[in-house]
């Protein structure tokens, strides 16, 4: 078939030309709802005039059984390094997602497919492709399948029926609700979970967390969850909880002059903080974790209301270098998610950052940390659904990766439709960081001015620091710029996770005493509260590649 753009043909040589088309891209022939002819053709080789967004086109379903279904669809990067997911759902509103894949940056088709497991008999499901680079997110027509019935359930099967999902929580946000719960458990294996508001069903999750979105503030909402498995069956539902979501209140605050007194507001557990709590709280962050306390909730210790909730299951406790206690996360399932709000957006001041301690429990992630092979976890990140509600994020590569960045830690930036971001990059000497050695990280993220180096078309910068030590600007630029990509940071609807960003990757290891400021902390401040931690001054040096001060126990 030619590579070149369709702009003539005949309604027969325009349908036999579909087919062939779909015949590769789904190994066999069926007539998938695709946008247009026109659209379709340019699968194979995309006009240079258009915009360099992908093309996609969802196609059909295979291997399709009661409970298991691969989707299928196909795409044209169009030139730009392009990532996609299909988005799947018993409704047009989908609710769950396949892990995210990379297509290259080819301008060519690509064959996108995913397998999905543990779905149920005798239902129909939608299910659309979802891509998105640089320039934009493109969105594939929707699809049906229905999976096959299931056969007869004998007595003895349906005693097996999931337990009931236990110790479900609800934390209010801005116009949402956070859930989380504890897992069931059932002889077939747990297939996924129901979440109902107010009697009816909103979403079908994989995992024992959700996040409800569009809510209205002020209005009260009750949740329940029910559990069922691969053949069907159905738990009984959790406990149910009442939420009623409401605007935050203004922060108020104002950058401190660089004060490093240890007063502030104590938590409101009623529990005295530690000093270097103190030394957080007086400079006046809109937001602080301690994260030492792996309960169903997690306080904001500002009083600001930003609580979270732990899903995913229980994490151990470690303690960090002054004594305090700190979740250890099983890079697996476990993390920290906290409604979505503008003090933890770059627009809202112009200026945004965080800062957190980690310790990774191993410098080179498995299958489990990373299904991927992306080569790096993120250990946090206001980006969980990626379009069109992403922000930024946390990350942190494994010792041997495909792009030689052993042990990076990185402070990214991004467009809400998630393409490539612009970010700063810590890049430790190779060999020089080790598993439980504890990490302070600060992140920055400016759009009131542009830097030398940097488009003056997307303003702002993005720095970060690991255990007090700055990256060098000079040795990386233009990357650093929000200009590099073209980012113009939005204010959107994700939550915060902690521990992960959107459940493709999860930190193996512990993390205590997350902040966020809605403005630039100095590096007085940055020094001063390392040495709260450790009782040591900073010594670390940066280039092209850092060092850092002893490993800290």
């Amino acid at each position: 078939m030619s590579a070149g753009v369709v702009t003539k043909a005949s309604a027969v040589g325009l349908e036999s030309q579909m087919r062939r088309v779909l015949a590769i891209v789904c190994g066999c022939i069926v007539m998938a709802s695709l946008a247009t002819s026109a659209a379709l053709a340019g699968l194979a080789r995309p006009s240079p005039t258009r915009a360099t967004r992908p093309l996609v086109a969802t196609c059909c379903v295979s291997r399709k059984t009661r409970s298991r279904a691969t989707l299928i669809g196909a795409l044209n990067p169009r030139g730009r390094f392009t990532h996609y997911r299909f988005e799947y759902g018993t409704t047009t509103r989908y609710g769950s997602l396949t892990r995210t894949k990379q297509a290259g940056s080819r301008l060519a088709r690509v064959r996108a497919r995913a397998s999905l497991r543990r779905l149920s008999a005798r239902t129909t499901y939608h299910f659309r492709l979802v891509a998105w680079n640089a320039a934009g997110t493109s969105y594939g027509a929707d699809a049906t399948f229905k999976t096959a019935r299931f056969s007869t359930v004998s007595a003895r099967s349906r005693s097996t029926a999931p337990s009931a999902p236990g110790a479900l929580v609800a934390s209010a946000g801005n116009a949402q609700a956070s859930l989380a719960w504890t897992g069931s458990s059932a002889s077939a294996g747990v297939a996924g979970y129901r979440v109902y508001r107010n009697g009816r069903q909103v979403a079908q999750v994989g995992a024992t967390a959700y996040t409800d979105t569009g809510l209205t503030n002020g209005t009260n909402y009750r949740y329940y969850v029910v559990a069922y498995d691969s053949a069907g069956h159905l738990s009984p539902a959790s406990n149910q909880v009442s939420v009623t979501p409401a605007s935050p209140p203004p922060t108020g605050s104002t950058a401190p002059t660089g004060s490093t007194a240890l007063t502030g507001s104590p938590a409101p557990t009623g529990s005295m903080p530690s000093t270097y709590d103190q030394l957080v709280l007086g400079d006046h962050p809109v937001a602080f974790w301690g994260l030492g306390d792996p309960g169903g909730s997690e306080t904001d210790s500002t009083g600001n209301g930003h609580n979270g909730v732990f899903a995913g299951g229980t994490p151990a406790l470690v303690s960090m270098p002054n004594g305090d206690a700190a979740v250890d996360f099983n890079g697996t399932s476990e993390y920290v998610t906290v409604p979505s709000s503008p003090a933890f957006s770059i627009p809202t001041t112009g200026q945004l950052s965080w800062e957190g301690w980690i310790r990774p429990d191993t410098l080179q992630w498995s299958s489990l940390n990373d299904p991927q092979s992306y080569g790096y976890v993120d250990w946090m990140g206001k980006c969980q659904n990626y379009s069109p509600s992403c922000e930024w994020e946390a990350r942190m590569y494994d010792s041997v990766n495909s792009e030689g960045r052993c042990n990076r830690l990185s402070a990214y930036a991004f467009n809400p439709g998630a393409g490539l971001g612009s970010g700063a990059d810590w890049q430790p000497a190779c060999n020089l960081l080790e598993p439980g050695q504890w990490l302070y990280v600060v992140g920055e993220y400016q759009t009131q001015t542009t830097p030398a180096g940097c488009g003056s078309s997307n303003p702002g910068s993005i720095s970060i620091w690991v255990n007090g030590a700055e990256w060098n600007f000079a040795d990386h630029e233009p990357t650093g710029c929000m200009s590099q990509y073209s980012v113009t940071p939005e204010a959107r609807g994700s939550p915060l996770d902690i521990g992960t960003m959107a459940m493709d990757t999860f930190f193996p290891g512990a993390i205590g005493k997350v902040a966020i400021y809605d403005y630039l902390l100095s590096q007085a401040q940055i020094s001063a509260h390392y040495d709260a931690m450790t009782g040591a001054e900073p010594s670390g040096s940066c280039a092209a590649s850092c060092s850092t001060p002893v490993p800290t126990p």
